[in-house]
């Protein structure tokens, strides 16, 4: 069996892409299969001694249980594994999807419970800078760092923009490296549904409630947020996106 991993930073439309590519159905394909958000938080402090046990595990489990020709697992929790994904899977097909954080900065921050644990720097020095943050700068942060990272990893860039806007680019960025056949027409029909969208707020409401989290009023947009806000987003993520080609 080929195995592929598509990481990247949470609502940057990795259920979309898991499902999309869900449509070739020679293919597993699947949102968030390995791991959770415990994997991804112990993945990021202890690195590899945990990682490695953790993913060799999963792909005994994939080979037994799964006969597509190839696997793929969809998914930010992997974010900081790329160089577990490569030594377990002996090389694998990875990719990077991205998506502009004027989108994924607001929307993170609806979903950020403060009473939680949260992915923060190792050093004592940024963790004292860490501490004195607004949520949106610690937002901005992790976005950065994730992103920067998965730059320098041996991922292949992919824009979620782009995938949404061009079948052509899905086709030669994704669908043929990997072997894939998903037709013009089929990805035109799936573009069509909304996939992960952000629910009501009386559904954010009872969920909170359901989960004991703190829930944001409303839905935040980056047009929602304050000229300071603005100016601190800019000064934080501004390097990343120009690198990634954001205006």
């Amino acid at each position: 069996m080929r195995y592929a991993f598509v990481t990247g930073m949470g609502r940057s439309g990795t259920k979309f892409l898991g499902s999309l590519l869900a449509l070739d159905i020679n293919a597993f394909s699947a949102h968030e299969y390995i791991g959770n958000r415990e994997y991804w938080l112990v993945s990021w402090y202890l690195g590899k001694v945990y990682s490695t046990v953790i993913l060799s595990n999963a792909k005994k489990k994939i080979d037994a249980q799964i006969t597509k020709d190839i696997f793929i697992d969809v998914n930010g929790y992997l974010s900081d594994s790329v160089e577990s994904l490569n030594d377990v899977f002996e090389n694998p097909a990875i990719f990077h999807l991205v998506r502009n954080p004027k989108k994924v900065v607001p929307s993170l921050m609806i979903r950020r419970d403060d009473r939680g644990i949260h992915k923060i720097p190792k050093n004592q020095k940024d963790i004292e800078a860490w501490t004195a943050m607004s949520k949106l700068e610690q937002v901005c942060v992790n976005w950065v760092q994730t992103t920067e990272d998965l730059l320098k990893a041996d991922a292949q860039l992919l824009l979620f923009e782009n995938i949404i806007k061009d079948y052509d680019y899905l086709s030669k960025h994704v669908l043929t490296p990997l072997g894939l056949t998903i037709s013009k027409k089929q990805y035109d029909e799936f573009k069509s549904k909304k996939v992960n969208k952000t629910r009501g707020w009386l559904y954010r409401y009872l969920y909170a409630k359901y989960k004991g989290k703190r829930q944001i009023s409303k839905t935040i947009t980056f047009e929602d947020l304050t000229e300071e806000q603005r100016a601190l987003f800019f000064t934080i993520c501004g390097p990343t996106m120009d690198k990634l080609g954001y205006k």
